[in-house]
């Protein structure tokens, strides 16, 4: 127990607590994160799924069918309303 709370205690002092709960893009990017190009477009979307991929999908899901299906992740600026004519803005960039 004690080694549990040491443990704990290490890695809230010294690690960065927010990547636990920040979505992060395809490219890497952490939506909303200051240390990031998206640090402006804080929510994840995912504008289609290949439902094709979804319905051949290994039930074991593994790492690279994962990737596969958050190629389709961006950060956006505000959740779509539902509205298709208002625009969807999202940064979509890389470090490749």
């Amino acid at each position: 127990m004690v080694g549990m709370v040491g443990t704990g205690g290490y890695g809230y002092l010294y690690g960065d607590v927010w990547k636990l709960i920040t979505p992060w893009d395809f490219d890497g990017n952490g939506c909303g994160l200051d240390k990031y190009p998206t640090k402006d477009y804080p929510y994840l979307y995912w504008p289609s799924i290949d439902a094709t991929f979804l319905a051949e999908a290994d039930p074991k899901f593994d790492v690279k069918s994962l990737n596969k299906l958050l190629a389709y992740s961006y950060c956006v600026k505000k959740c779509p309303s539902g509205d298709p004519t208002e625009p969807i803005v999202c940064k979509k960039v890389s470090f490749i």
